[in-house]
């Protein structure tokens, strides 16, 4: 693959050495999100996974909302 920008090489791969956490799947008030952890028991939502419509007028549970989910287990375990 080539890529053409007029970028420098440092800000085009700034980043890439760090690895991503995969995002947690938990229920947080009875909303199920997709949550990147971000340390301190707080975390950044990636996405609703609901059904209801209702549930995404919420503008606590938005993409890239920091949510606290201390003492909240993940749904898988």
């Amino acid at each position: 693959m080539i890529l053409y920008t007029p970028l420098p090489l440092e800000q085009v791969l700034e980043g890439h050495d760090h690895p991503i956490a995969s995002p947690l799947e938990l229920t947080i008030e009875g909303k199920q999100l997709l949550v990147e952890p971000m340390g301190n028991g707080e975390g950044r939502v990636v996405r609703l996974l609901s059904t209801d419509p209702a549930d995404f007028l919420d503008e606590r549970f938005l993409p890239g909302g920091k949510v606290v989910f201390a003492g909240t287990l993940p749904v898988d375990e």
